[in-house]
């Protein structure tokens, strides 16, 4: 999972938010293994 700095700077201009849904739903998923979360 990247951190919300290293998103920041990939999509400067993501609306501030985005990370934090992207994250959550990441969550809800169960998305424990490493491959899993990189292909979000």
């Amino acid at each position: 999972m990247i951190s919300e700095v290293t998103f920041n700077k990939i999509f400067p201009h993501a609306v501030k938010g985005v990370y934090q849904a992207i994250s959550a739903q990441i969550e809800k998923a169960g998305c424990v293994n490493k491959m899993q979360q990189a292909m979000f």
